[in-house]
């Protein structure tokens, strides 16, 4: 436990930057079964990744997505929780808002694409889009990330 509490931030921080990476890769939404896909030049296709989510993306050749505030959190979470583990503050402080971060982020990952608006011309729907393979793996990491800093959170504590 010795070493585990010595270098479980640092693990924590591991789990956060991977889940982090996770955001940059497609494909980050799914509708019906299929990836949600975005069409660039010469009819090539690509998915679309977290961050195309989260601050808006053309998907198709007709629709774009706007901004998206529930993704935009979720990211900052991630992003605060990150920082967080590098900031010198006291231990049990520091794993317990880390966690708090973490365990948002993770959750926020798994809701967001539900509530991603998509405009067609002067429409604008709601398709429900579900969470792709990288966005679950982003969230699955950032809750490893909130177990590692609740244990230390607990053994910081209890001395």
């Amino acid at each position: 436990m010795k070493m585990f509490k010595k270098f479980g931030g640092f693990l924590a921080l591991l789990f956060g930057v991977a889940s982090l990476v996770m955001l940059f890769l497609g494909p980050a939404a799914m509708f019906e079964g299929n990836p949600v896909v975005t069409v660039v030049r010469f009819n090539k296709t690509e998915n679309v990744t977290a961050f195309g989510l989260i601050f808006g993306t053309d998907i198709g050749a007709l629709s774009t997505s706007s901004f998206n505030i529930m993704g935009f959190f979720g990211f900052l979470a991630l992003a605060f929780g990150i920082l967080l583990t590098l900031v010198p503050l006291k231990e049990g402080l520091k794993y317990f808002f880390g966690a708090l971060l973490f365990l948002a982020a993770g959750v926020l990952f798994f809701l967001f694409p539900n509530s991603v608006e998509v405009t067609t011309g002067p429409l604008t729907t709601k398709p429900g889009y579900e969470p792709g393979t990288t966005l679950i793996i982003a969230a699955v990491l950032s809750l490893v990330a909130f177990l590692i800093n609740s244990l230390l959170t607990v053994l910081h504590l209890k001395k």
